[in-house]
């Protein structure tokens, strides 16, 4: 037993040099990608704008950890992808979804926040996800205005890199070698279309919410965060027409 022990302590000490000189050189090759991480940064910074300028002054403390916990998943996600971790950085985009979306139920519904702290209120997501399909602030919007198309697409196949179910996702090897980092480039291009479809469909879907609040003059830091994140000029002119919000500042 003694030499066992010290032989894992000895294979512990290789692997840990191993994984970090892995994980060196994968950020490293990663880093010549830095235009797309930039890119994705200021679609994150449309996050942090809601988060400061109009949830936390619109929720109760408790709801607003939910959205804390959102921003804190997407960059973590950010995060996580810059070091080639590409399941890790799906399911932390996966957890953005899910707690955007129940920071606004919780809002909605504060006899269920409480029971929530007591551990008495666990809703499946598509309970949430039905609950908003028929919002009186969304139900009527054409387009998929609000998002909720493209975060029921996005949230389906970011399960799926959550449990692996498409070798597509997977990490390992094909030879089942245990790999933590990769610098593949498609990997990195397929979590970028996701972060964007994903960071795109929650700012639709909280303007669908909280379009009020972005009447007129108001909040030009947010909208201007928005504005980045919408690019499209036509998307702009419709997200006016039906929600009165001027993304063109």
């Amino acid at each position: 037993m003694p030499d066992l022990a010290q032989e894992l302590a000895n294979n512990y000490a290789a692997f840990n040099d191993r994984w970090k000189a892995e994980l060196s050189s994968t950020e490293t090759a990663l880093a010549l990608h830095s235009p797309q991480y930039v890119e994705s940064y200021k679609r994150l910074a449309s996050l942090n704008a809601w988060r400061e300028i109009v949830i936390k002054n619109a929720v109760n403390d408790d709801v607003f950890q939910f959205f804390c916990e959102a921003h804190n998943d997407a960059v973590s996600s950010h995060v996580f992808a810059s070091l080639g971790s590409w399941r890790a950085a799906l399911k932390s985009l996966r957890s953005c979804i899910e707690n955007t979306m129940f920071c606004q139920y919780y809002k909605d519904h504060p006899v269920e926040m409480r029971l929530w702290l007591q551990g008495k209120h666990r809703p499946a997501f598509s309970e949430i996800f039905n609950y908003f399909q028929k919002h009186p602030d969304i139900e009527n919007l054409q387009n998929d205005l609000a998002g909720m198309q493209g975060l029921k697409t996005e949230y389906e196949t970011l399960s799926r890199a959550v449990h692996a179910s498409s070798s597509s996702f997977r990490m390992t090897s094909p030879g089942g070698v245990t790999n933590l980092w990769s610098a593949d480039h498609i990997k990195l291009n397929s979590w970028l279309s996701r972060e964007r479809r994903t960071i795109t469909s929650l700012n639709l879907f909280l303007m669908a919410l909280n379009s009020q609040a972005l009447q007129g003059a108001a909040f030009p830091g947010l909208r201007q965060s928005i504005s980045i994140v919408i690019g499209n000029r036509n998307m702009r002119r419709i997200i006016r027409s039906n929600l009165g919000i001027n993304l063109d500042i």
